[in-house]
């Protein structure tokens, strides 16, 4: 019996809902907890590893890096905008090494309760989704732009 016949048979016999709750190990009181920790922990380090690339990379570009302090949150920044989506994505795999290394489940049940990964979906979504990451963080830029060409009307 292969993997998707077994996960077949479960859902036919068990709620959906309770999937996740099958196995013993899987359903003891401090592994939500635990996942959590996992993923809190490995998100903090996964956005401290983006942030420091990000601090040297714009050292090393010629012409004086912006101030990150005094930008950051500018939603016409396409740095800010940049660094707030790739925090945002870096939840993903943080999820993934908490559901695996907190909870010790498999990893499929990052995916699904039912332990499918779905390639096609994946297919379909992965370009719109990267598409729509470029075209905010290329809107930041022209928005930035746009209020940098404005005149304040400020007399100095």
């Amino acid at each position: 019996m292969t993997a998707h016949d077994e996960a077949a048979a479960l859902e036919q016999a068990v709620a959906y809902h309770r999937m996740a709750r099958l196995r013993p190990e899987w359903s003891r009181p401090a592994k939500p907890l635990l996942a959590v920790g996992a993923a809190l922990l490995t998100y903090v380090l996964l956005i401290s590893v983006v942030l420091v690339g990000t601090v040297l990379i714009l050292a090393l570009v010629p012409g004086g890096a912006p101030a990150l302090g005094a930008t950051s949150g500018d939603p016409a920044s396409p740095l800010d905008v940049g660094l707030a989506l790739l925090m945002g994505a870096a939840w993903l795999p943080a999820g993934i090494v908490g559901v695996r290394v907190g909870g010790w489940r498999p990893l499929g049940t990052a995916w699904s309760v039912t332990s499918m990964f779905r390639r096609d979906l994946l297919r379909w979504c992965a370009p719109w989704v990267l598409g729509g990451g470029l075209l905010v963080v290329a809107a930041a830029a022209v928005a930035g732009a746009l209020a940098g060409s404005v005149d304040t009307g400020a007399d100095g």
